[in-house]
């Protein structure tokens, strides 16, 4: 690493006692060791501050500790955690996984080099595969990233737009993305979909084809990974209530790309690619049209389920507006 970059991780935690000192001795076994650890608690009601206290006067590492006075969700909290970073770079750290040894050393390379190659001024985010454990961290599945396939770099935005392939606990972001990136609009749907979009409209997205994270999954998980078959994925689109819920879904990437065009648009960013203002109209107006539009600009998910869903959700999408409202 070069010796003027530093890294901060921002851990955000919230009833997180069962796993935090897990992932905190992850942390601390780094080869490369970070400037500071950032912990942003949203309110937690069972021993996580405790803990978390107790480890702050044992560590090496500085922990800087906050606790929110009033709970403000996964997004806020991360994005406040990202704030009070101090470093160049900030890995981005969820309370329940377990780090592999090489992570921050693997990450820091990967994104000095595209520093290196794009200057240090342009915005960059660096993500890596995930190795899927269970609650005892017996691992389920060697890549995460084979149920999310990762688009070819030229069609990374046109991705990101309908899916979100990029996984917050195995991000990093540098300084330029994190000043381009805040503060996060409430029509984002989460904060590393937001980081990553702009990522992609405003500088460099680059992945890294090998595991660095314990990706436990347990009852309590925000988000997750289950693998579904075709079936599945039918019956759902087939039944009106999680029809659905992949509609409102639609929706809420809909109104976040409303709010990503309103921000371009904002601070003079031209995107030398796809044009985002069209694409807001397409997917707002829904219908034929708009499936026919998206095809012929591949504006849609990679894996076949999710083409599938995206595609009948956008074609009915005006049919919903008038009977669900």
């Amino acid at each position: 690493m070069s010796e003027d970059r530093s890294i901060s991780i921002a851990l955000c935690t919230y009833n997180g006692a069962l796993y935090i000192e897990e992932q905190l001795a992850s942390i601390f076994r780094q080869t490369l060791r970070p400037l500071e650890i950032v912990v942003v608690d949203d309110c937690s009601t069972d021993a996580t501050v405790r803990i978390l206290r107790r480890i702050k006067k044992e560590s090496e590492i500085p922990i800087r500790l906050y606790v929110n006075r009033r709970n403000v969700g996964v997004i806020g909290n991360f994005e406040k955690a990202v704030g009070l970073c101090r470093g160049d770079y900030v890995a981005l750290c969820d309370q329940d996984d377990v780090w592999l040894p090489e992570k921050l050393a693997i990450f820091c390379k990967e994104m000095t080099d595209t520093e290196a190659e794009h200057g240090n001024l342009t915005p960059i985010l660096v993500y890596s595969d995930l190795r899927v454990a269970d609650r005892d961290l017996g691992v389920r599945h060697e890549s995460f990233n084979k149920f999310y396939v990762c688009p070819q770099e030229e069609h990374v935005l046109e991705t990101l737009i309908v899916q979100n392939f990029v996984t917050g606990c195995v991000t990093m972001l540098n300084r330029p993305l994190i000043m381009n990136s805040m503060p996060i609009p409430e029509e984002a749907v989460l904060h590393d979909y937001w980081f990553a979009l702009i990522a992609a409209t405003t500088g460099r997205i680059r992945y890294i084809p090998v595991p660095t994270v314990l990706y436990r999954q347990h009852s309590q998980n925000v988000t997750g990974v289950r693998k579904k078959n075709a079936r599945e994925y039918l019956t759902g689109m087939v039944r009106s209530d999680p029809f659905y819920r992949h509609y409102r879904y639609l929706q809420s990437q809909v109104r976040q790309l409303g709010a990503l065009v309103s921000y371009l648009d904002r601070n003079n960013i031209q995107h030398n690619g796809t044009d985002l203002e069209e694409v807001y109209r397409q997917l707002t107006r829904g219908g034929l049209a708009a499936c026919i539009y998206c095809l012929r600009n591949r504006i849609y998910p990679q894996l076949p389920r999710r083409q599938l869903a995206f595609f009948w959700n956008l074609f009915f999408s005006s049919w919903y507006r008038t009977f669900r409202g």
